[in-house]
């Protein structure tokens, strides 16, 4: 007969810390939100340094960002892809409200956390998504957040539509030309004014916007809020407000969450103010350059939407930095430095052919191929290396930790002084300054030390070497969209900053 032995289980107690982070956010920069935002701060990094089987990974904080778009808040998306590279195990969060106001962003987010073993605890709720059996409870939760947060923007959207039918609406950003409010009046400011003015003249006389762009700067002092473009010059010469009207509600917000900017073009009500303020230019000559602008159009067609080809936004000029963009010649096609067509005074470098371009990008990547194991995969096992010695950089991740916590607690400090009256607003804005300086220097001196970007470059070297490998003779499009991210052309060299982050140059032959 068959002898059955039942073997225990073997109990082993695993004493492996949990990697803990928070997350924080207020939506305005008021006095009363920022001191909020340093008190959650400051908690949380206390909180989480005081267990001893937590260890801190980071305090994720958007300061001054709403909670309706996930898309906005840069920590918040920072702090997901750190659970992606499986980071992170648990996030604390104060309530429901601070993590998102939207509620499909909320869920979703949620449930991808879930699905990489990551566990959220809302204090506030008291719910820890570890042990929840289903999602109806945040779901609900979540749902009177974004109500909440829609009621706050309607309400607020009737209130500015309020001041504007009665003609007390203020700007936030004045225009060109006028810079305050005096008895409720945009005040003009002459050096300012005698630069729109110029504008106007000038196309009266017959220029055209792109030749008042390249001569603006001369008409311009050194520190002035605009600069010669297209499109800052047409959006001069079409503002009612330098004829002394106002009309309001240009643009409005969506109802529904996530809020999205909308032109308006007839589906809301707009309010027109005439003679709100003081003009900078006549209303008869203001009206005149809007038939010209009218003529003109017509002449030449409507604005056809702009195309974007495989170079686009990838190529900068070497001497001055400036982008380059595609011009047809007779020789053919040729990216030319912007500051060099409108600005020549700026730089002097010449175009080169899209062919080259092109040839210098091929002739790389068959190099690329041929050297990998001695260029790309030495790279690798160098990062690799790089990154199993991560840990020995923790003491010095501890002190900026310690430093950001001590910034933070002198900034609620000072919020508490400067709310009950002790020191006064020219103190309390300068040392503000520095401390947001000193808060931002150490934010980037600790993401150096966690070398956050090594595990990004890792996997990016290895695209380049899948994409390499799966072809022979890679299409431009692959080279352009998957190896290089952009390039610097000059003084006859094309270097290209690679996906991972090499910088490699090769000379830049033009054919003839």
């Amino acid at each position: 007969m068959p002898q059955v032995e039942v073997i225990k289980p073997i109990r082993q107690h695993v004493t492996a810390k949990l990697c803990v982070c928070a997350y924080a956010r207020v939506s305005t920069d008021s006095a009363d939100q920022l001191n909020s935002f340093a008190s959650q701060v400051q908690y949380y990094t206390n909180y989480i340094e005081s267990r001893a089987d937590w260890e801190l990974v980071d305090i994720y904080a958007d300061r001054g960002i709403t909670g309706t778009d996930a898309h906005k808040r840069d920590e918040f998306l920072r702090m997901m892809e750190d659970c992606r590279k499986r980071k992170i195990d648990q996030i604390l969060v104060k309530s429901l409200s601070r993590f998102a106001r939207n509620t499909a962003d909320c869920i979703a987010a949620i449930r991808e956390l879930r699905q990489l073993g990551v566990t959220v605890i809302f204090e506030k709720e008291r719910i820890n998504t570890r042990l929840m059996a289903n999602e109806m409870l945040i779901s609900m939760m979540s749902a009177f957040a974004q109500e909440e947060s829609v009621s706050i923007a309607k309400n607020l959207r009737k209130g500015i539509l309020m001041r504007m039918n009665s003609g007390n609406f203020r700007l936030s950003n004045l225009p060109y030309g006028y810079d305050h409010y005096e008895n409720g009046r945009l005040s003009v400011q002459n050096g300012e004014a005698k630069a729109i003015r110029w504008i106007y003249d000038r196309y009266l006389s017959g220029y055209g916007v792109n030749q008042i762009a390249r001569e603006l700067p001369c008409q311009l002092p050194a520190e002035a809020r605009i600069r010669g473009s297209k499109n800052g010059i047409l959006y001069i010469l079409s503002n009612e407000r330098y004829m002394g009207d106002e009309l309001l509600r240009k643009s409005f917000t969506s109802d529904t969450v996530p809020f999205r900017k909308i032109m308006n073009c007839g589906q809301q009500d707009q309010v027109y103010i005439r003679h709100s303020h003081e003009p900078i230019i006549e209303a008869e000559k203001f009206h005149a350059v809007q038939t010209l602008l009218a003529e003109r159009r017509g002449q030449f067609g409507c604005e056809e939407p702009r195309k974007t080809y495989l170079f686009t936004g990838k190529l900068i000029c070497k001497s001055c930095g400036a982008p380059l963009y595609r011009r047809v010649t007779g020789k053919g096609i040729c990216w030319i430095c912007k500051n060099h067509v409108y600005h020549p005074e700026r730089c002097t470098e010449k175009g080169y052919s899209e062919a080259a371009v092109l040839q210098g990008a091929r002739c790389l990547c068959r190099k690329l191929r041929t050297y990998s194991k001695e260029l790309l995969q030495w790279y690798l096992q160098t990062l690799l290396k790089i990154e199993s010695h991560d840990r020995a950089c923790r003491p010095q991740v501890q002190d900026l930790y310690q430093t950001i916590n001590d910034i933070l607690i002198q900034s609620h400090t000072l919020q508490r002084l400067y709310a009950s009256g002790c020191i006064d607003s020219g103190f309390f804005i300068s040392r503000k300054n520095e401390l947001d300086h000193q808060l931002t220097e150490n934010k980037a001196r600790l993401h150096e030390a966690k070398a956050t970007l090594c595990g990004d470059i890792i996997r990016q070297t290895r695209i380049m070497m899948d994409a390499l490998e799966q072809d022979a003779t890679p299409t431009d499009e692959v080279i352009w969209g998957q190896l290089i991210v952009k390039a610097t052309v000059g003084e006859g060299r094309i270097s290209f900053s690679m996906l991972n982050g090499l910088e490699l140059t090769s000379p830049l032959e033009e054919e003839g």
